[in-house]
């Protein structure tokens, strides 16, 4: 059976993920049943393929109800370890068809569960009093809805949506988390003021290994060394040693403390931009 297209919109597992499935589904068996909608699978792609590996055969449900993408999100949301930016990326992915679910139901007079239903056609709504200036946009309502479905904040969403509509595949790539939402913001950016993103350089010759290894050493060097260093900082009692230190001991450490700040908040960022 063959993965249904609202199924794909969540990121595949990965190779970790699905080991780890395929363990427990061979150690206990398959505790939840696979889901159908329209002949092809809603819900359990996962642990149907993990099924046909092991030689299981799977039990299987077939969804009759009116909101398949609701039920794929809610079923697979609190399962996986999404970062922030796959948050936002399933968000625009899922928007479409949650705004599709939604009109369906106006169509019918029906709400989605623990929703008030709207107001008859013609009354009063909240925002009719509200200047036009500060009313907001059908989109941007809606976007907030999916922000708040899928736990990812309205702004990563907005972002998130104008990489998918400037470069899909780049979308996809931070959508399975392949690419950094904030190196992909980037991206799409430096292409809209014509000119180019941050880049990795690329090893062409003997001199560029040698020195991409030297700065490859280095890095690793640093990173030994705040690991080091944060290790050491719960054992740190300024409370006690501020007891006997002068004002310009203070001062001096207040500013090693802000230059060192800044220089891993430096690399930090260079790091995310061009992942």
């Amino acid at each position: 059976m063959n993965a249904h297209p609202l199924a794909d919109l969540i990121p595949e597992m990965t190779d970790s993920e699905y080991a780890e499935l395929k363990q427990s589904i061979a150690e206990n068996g398959l505790r939840e049943p696979i889901v159908l909608f329209e002949q092809q699978i809603l819900d359990g792609r996962h642990r149907y393929r993990a099924c046909r590996e092991l030689g299981i055969d799977p039990e299987v449900d077939v969804y009759k109800g009116d909101q398949p993408a609701n039920l794929v999100w809610d079923l697979n949301g609190h399962r996986r370890h999404l970062s922030p930016a796959q948050l936002a990326a399933c968000a625009v992915a899922f928007l479409p068809e949650l705004e599709a679910e939604a009109r369906g139901r106006q169509a019918h007079g029906t709400t989605a569960p623990g929703k008030k239903r709207s107001a008859p056609v013609g009354a009063q709504r909240p925002d009719d009093d509200i200047p036009p200036e500060k009313q907001t946009s059908s989109a941007d309502r809606a976007t907030a809805r999916a922000a708040a479905k899928t736990g990812a904040s309205p702004r990563s969403v907005q972002r998130m949506k104008r990489v998918a509509e400037e470069d899909p595949e780049l979308f996809e790539q931070v959508k399975k988390g392949e690419r950094t939402m904030r190196s992909a913001d980037l991206e799409i950016k430096a292409r809209v003021e014509g000119r180019e993103g941050p880049t990795v350089m690329e090893v062409t010759t003997e001199r560029h290994r040698q020195l991409a290894a030297k700065a490859k050493q280095r890095m690793e060097t640093a990173v030994g060394m705040a690991a080091g260093i944060n290790s050491g900082f719960p054992h740190l009692r300024p409370d006690r040693a501020l007891a006997v230190a002068t004002q310009d001991e203070v001062d001096g450490w207040l500013s090693v403390f802000a230059d060192a700040r800044k220089t891993i908040r430096d690399l930090t960022r260079q790091l995310e931009d061009i992942r």
